[in-house]
């Protein structure tokens, strides 16, 4: 019994002392050699070749819209400039429109005597309102029911009824010239957005309010960029005297 105690002395006193640190240092050399075997344990990894593909290049995406469907379709005297779904998205609304035909030379709507000229300057007498005021178009006069024509190639861009020129049809003849056709029948023969041309039949000569007392006539005012100029002297005609 005594040699046992003796033996547990000792035991205790290696381990308090240098003993203590070799044990742990076998236990930390322990762990390393553990890990490194893990370690070789592993699969090698495989060497890129170059012949792999990504799951990315393999996925096929979808980039359809349903609101692109019907593009191709063309709609007429219209440019279709719709764009398929894989192209961007113009915000602008603005669509081109066919221009209209220009006219080459201009004729009289009707054949009649001038019976009051243009003039944007000096004043006329108006036998309606008895007074002075500026003639901005010319009157050839045509008795009640006379067929009005065009005065050259153009597009119909408005027919409205004026309170005091009656019903008008305005054509657009190109070049930025503008044609007023005034004092027709209340039923025009053309449409808004028709093609006319010098045969094309506009109306009849009817009554102009402001100019009621006068011989029938037809009003005609023309403009050019906006701005009115004699008819006469556009057409190329002299104005009577």
């Amino acid at each position: 019994m005594k040699s046992d105690k003796v033996s547990d002395s000792k035991i205790k006193k290696f381990f308090a002392g240098k003993g203590f640190y070799m044990v742990a240092s076998l236990c930390l050399v322990a762990v390393g050699v553990a890990a490194w075997s893990a370690v070789q344990s592993l699969p090698t990894p495989p060497i890129d070749s170059g012949k792999t593909e990504s799951i990315v290049s393999k996925m096929t995406i979808d980039t359809s819209d349903n609101s692109a469907e019907g593009v191709g379709n063309t709609v007429s005297n219209v440019i279709d400039d719709r764009k398929t779904s894989s192209e961007p998205k113009e915000t602008s609304s603005e669509v081109t429109m066919t221009e209209a035909p220009i006219a080459t030379f201009f004729v009289l709507p009707i054949t009649g005597e001038v019976i009051k000229k243009y003039n944007d300057k000096e004043l006329q007498y108006s036998e309606t309102y008895r007074d002075m005021r500026l003639h901005l178009g010319v009157d050839i006069a045509a008795d009640k029911g006379t067929k009005v024509t065009a005065a050259g190639d153009g597009t119909v861009t408005e027919i409205k009824t004026d309170p005091l020129y009656g019903v008008t049809v305005i054509i657009d003849h190109g070049n930025g010239v503008t044609a007023k056709y005034c004092g027709l029948n209340g039923i025009p023969i053309v449409k808004v957005g028709d093609a006319v041309d010098c045969k094309t039949q506009l109306g009849d000569i009817d009554t102009i309010p402001c100019e009621s007392v006068e011989q029938t006539h037809l009003h005609l005012e023309i403009l050019k960029n906006n701005k009115t100029v004699s008819p006469l002297e556009l057409m190329g005609m002299l104005e009577a005297e």
